[in-house]
């Protein structure tokens, strides 16, 4: 069997399978509470849509940051190159440094109040990271599997 022509068909489907997983729990978690602040949940469409507003203010809100690079790596992950990786493993860092933090910006005047729960949402998108950083790692043990078992096979075939 072609070389190309089977890591194609091996590989391609477990990228799809993590790929379709990562950005279903990332729309189902726009639709719940991220997080509680001031007494109020948060949504996760809310914070989605205005956390790139408070984000450079530091603190919790740069957490948002993890965004974009989820995006990236799910445009990367397309393309047939570890190059998704490193985004999916920066999205999570990022994702995860919320809970580091106890307050949160939540006015325009640079008002804090405290993060008192962390909704459904919140760990939705946090699995819809997490989910998109296992199928990379696990996309890479392929490969290197690949690697490893063809370059035995060549080798044995040097052999005879």
């Amino acid at each position: 069997m072609n070389k190309e022509h089977r890591k194609s068909t091996e590989f391609e489907p477990i990228n799809k399978y993590f790929l379709r997983i990562s950005i279903s729990l990332f729309i189902l978690s726009l639709f719940f509470s991220a997080y509680k602040a001031n007494g109020n949940w948060v949504s996760g469409i809310l914070s989605f849509a205005l956390g790139w507003l408070a984000c450079m203010t530091g603190g919790a809100a740069f957490s948002w940051l993890a965004n974009p690079f989820l995006i990236t790596a799910w445009f990367t992950a397309k393309m047939k190159s570890n190059m998704s990786v490193y985004p999916s493993i920066l999205a999570m860092v990022f994702g995860l440094i919320f809970l580091l933090f106890d307050r949160i910006i939540t006015n325009e005047g640079g008002g804090t109040s405290s993060i008192s729960g962390i909704g459904i949402g919140y760990w939705l998108w946090i699995g819809s990271i997490i989910v998109m950083v296992v199928g990379n790692v696990n996309r890479q043990k392929v490969e290197i599997l690949e690697t490893i078992t063809e370059n035995r096979g060549e080798e044995e075939n040097e052999r005879k």
